[in-house]
């Protein structure tokens, strides 16, 4: 069972490797072809450098992934996970304190692998298309602020799973009942309430101080039928030249968040059809509707982590300790390694779907579709979005369609 489990995680990740060489013949084959809608935005040179940025980043990907999946399988398939799981469940302490020393452990000897290839992104890929604005300082202080965080949203999950379950798992419904009604509190929170902490702690943020577009985007937001609760802009601009927004808040009352970027690459009326596309999302219920996906997606994999470790069966499979915070470490990673990979094409393929919702609901609550096409279009001229895309890769990764079928969508009557 050991093999064949191991044996199928190979040939996923050969799978995953194959698609980044799948898309990037497809742009390579694909490199000359620039599409009618984006001829006015994009020349032979700017649609040659896109195309180089995004072969350079599935090059990146693959090396990364070889490498982190190398160590992965060393750590699981061989006595490594014995060892550091039996040295935690045999230190001289509570429980509770065994299971977060050991996921922290984790997370933070995980951050420190990962450490060389995002400085290698960063300081190497984004730096020479001239996305980085980084100093190294700046980057290792982000670095230790997203590892806290982790740390502190890991260790509030295992808090909660392995005070209720204790040392072993037996299957118990009132056990399955609990820890799911805390942890849709917790997702709720961490959807609706956490972002509007982290991104201060993130970023350095203000108020918009351009008062005839925040007048706008208020018109925007009242005319949704939401409060409008200020337009805040994140200085994005001190760590790389990338732009985005955001639509936030609890209930009806709403901000917009902006990346400083945005302001000073797009023009009023783009910035407008963009924020009317995040708008839509809040709208449409979008975010609520991948909240009642995730609480589903939550009920049903606890019910599988105390079906399954309720007996000794996995543990013996990878001759670890009989404890719960073993079991947990080795269901997460078998999960996302074999069954979330090749679920979420269908997420993807939802979220595809809102994202064109979206697109209409920017162009009809704007009553003109030029904006919301403009800002895309200079999406891929200042992001070097890849614009000709492998299906199969599409459909396997983008959360988003591709920009050319958003336009066409959007071109619709």
């Amino acid at each position: 069972m050991k093999f064949l489990l191991l044996t199928i995680i190979i040939l996923k990740n050969i799978f995953v490797f194959f698609l980044n060489i799948k898309e990037k013949l497809y742009i390579q084959k694909h490199s000359k072809n620039i599409p009618e809608n984006f001829k006015d935005v994009l020349d032979e040179s700017k649609f040659s450098i896109s195309n180089s940025y995004n072969i350079e980043k599935l090059n990146f990907s693959n090396i990364s992934l070889i490498f982190s999946q190398t160590i992965l399988l060393i750590f699981i398939f061989s006595p490594l996970l014995n060892l550091f799981s039996s040295y935690f469940d045999k230190l001289n302490t509570i429980y509770i304190l065994k299971s977060l020393s050991f996921f922290s452990f984790l997370i933070i000897i995980s951050t420190l692998f990962s450490l060389p290839f995002d400085f290698y992104f960063h300081f190497k890929i984004e730096k020479k298309y001239g996305f980085l604005k980084y100093k190294i300082s700046g980057w290792l202080k982000d670095k230790l602020k997203e590892l806290l965080i982790n740390l502190v949203l890991t260790n509030i999950f295992v808090l909660v799973l392995i005070g209720i379950v204790g040392k072993n798992f037996y299957f118990s419904p009132l056990k399955i009942l609990g820890i799911t009604i805390i942890f849709v509190f917790l997702l709720v929170l961490f959807t609706f309430i956490v972002p509007i902490i982290l991104i201060p702690f993130m970023y350095k943020t203000e108020k918009l101080k351009d008062e005839k577009l925040m007048s706008k985007i208020k018109e925007l937001i009242e005319k949704s039928g939401y409060t409008f609760d200020g337009v805040y802009v994140i200085r994005e601009s001190e760590k790389s030249t990338h732009s985005n927004a955001m639509f936030t808040g609890i209930g009806i009352k709403k901000r917009v968040i902006l990346f400083d970027n945005l302001l000073s690459k797009f023009s009023e009326d783009e910035i407008l059809g963009v924020v009317a596309h995040e708008i839509g999302h809040g709208k449409l219920a979008h975010i609520k509707k991948f909240l009642i996906l995730n609480i589903v997606a939550i009920f049903l994999f606890i019910i599988a982590s105390f079906s399954i470790l309720s007996n000794d069966y996995i543990y013996k499979i990878f001759s670890v300790p009989l404890n719960s915070f073993t079991g947990i470490f080795l269901l997460s990673i078998l999960t996302s390694e074999l069954i979330l990979y090749f679920f979420n094409p269908l997420l993807n393929s939802i979220s595809r779907r809102f994202e064109f919702e979206a697109d209409n609901f920017s162009k009809n609550l704007m009553k003109d579709k030029t904006p919301i096409i403009k800002a895309l279009k200079k999406l891929a001229f200042e992001e070097l979005s890849s614009i000709n895309v492998d299906p199969v890769y599409e459909f396997f990764y983008y959360s988003h369609p591709t920009l050319e079928k958003r336009i066409l969508n959007l071109q619709k009557d």
